[in-house]
């Protein structure tokens, strides 16, 4: 991820409440099984984004996972083969973590806090606050792609204090399936809440896997980014575009798009040439519409033998004729 002004380090958040618990631990198979349903998640979630780390609220190199005391690690190294391999894999996310812990770094400040079925969620409501994926080991109780939680929080009102709580839930993957149903949120969790044209820019090879962008184009959503519109609807038509590609049918001459997707009027496509990625003119009369201003992106599809399906050349308002 090349990091733009706003974007934060996407993160898969472990759940404490998933390790085993030290008065408990299981045997060394089902130990065996919980690494590798933690590496398969995190392989999911980098197939998805490549740069994703995990962070822990708990030392995950360091808590036994079976008796006596064994550590994952541990564990894995006196298998060796598979179990090392998938150790490997969890090792390599921790590495990747902007910080060892999270204390200190969430968004939840002292006067909140989020619990789970009446628990302190320290994970799992760091997960939320920061709008990045929770992850857990494997669990009944944590088969499933959302976990709902209650965010406590107290605040001063003049001379009073006001006790609050509301109900939410965190995105959540115990299994490759629940990542998959996390992909977008995934993709876009290095977003900040506001995001600005920079970030997209930063970030677009994550975002839009399946597009390719005239180098003029990070400049236009600079533009937007500063006009203070629209830039919230270019990234959902550029995602729509994106995701059209990705499933665009080997026996269809065009994609299945998502949104309204039309060519210039033949008499109107003068306007539509750009220099391309190799220097050639070329005209890129496809373009979707975004609001509130009249806005366009121009794009041009891919022969079959290139490696990208769309090349994005223009973002902003109607080309003038």
């Amino acid at each position: 991820m090349t990091c733009g002004r706003g974007l934060r380090p996407p993160l898969a958040v472990l759940n404490e409440h998933s390790l085993p618990a030290e008065g408990t631990l299981p045997d060394e198979d089902t130990a065996l099984e919980l690494m590798k349903s933690l590496a398969d998640v995190l392989l999911a979630a980098r197939d998805v984004r490549s740069d994703i780390a995990l962070v822990s609220p708990v030392s995950i190199v360091s808590h036994p996972v079976t008796p006596p005391r064994r550590t994952l690690g541990e564990l894995a190294m006196s298998h060796g083969g598979r179990a090392r391999d998938q150790w490997l894999t969890v090792q390599r996310a921790l590495s990747r973590a902007p910080f060892q812990s999270i204390h200190g770094h969430a968004p939840v400040q002292g006067d909140e806090e989020y619990r789970c079925q009446g628990e302190a969620a320290i994970g799992l409501g760091f997960a939320h606050a920061r709008g990045q994926l929770a992850v857990s080991f494997r669990g009944d109780r944590w088969d499933r792609p959302e976990i709902p939680l209650v965010r406590h929080w107290v605040e001063e009102a003049g001379s009073d204090v006001i006790e609050g709580q509301e109900d939410v839930t965190v995105r959540h993957a115990m299994t490759a399936g629940h990542v998959k149903e996390h992909a977008q949120g995934i993709r876009e969790s290095s977003l900040p809440d506001s995001f600005s044209g920079d970030d997209l820019w930063a970030d677009r090879a994550t975002l839009y896997p399946y597009l390719a962008f005239l180098p003029a184009v990070e400049g236009h959503l600079a533009a937007i980014s500063v006009a203070g519109a629209g830039l919230t609807q270019v990234h959902d038509k550029l995602r729509l575009l994106d995701d059209a590609c990705g499933q665009w049918p080997t026996s269809a001459a065009v994609p299945d798009w998502q949104s309204l997707v039309t060519r210039e009027h033949e008499q109107r496509r003068h306007v539509c040439m750009f220099e391309d990625l190799d220097r050639t003119r070329r005209c890129f009369d496809w373009h979707a519409r975004y609001t509130p201003d009249p806005g366009r992106i121009h794009f041009r599809l891919t022969s079959r033998s290139e490696a990208k399906r769309a090349v994005v050349a223009y973002i902003g308002r109607k080309l003038d004729a």
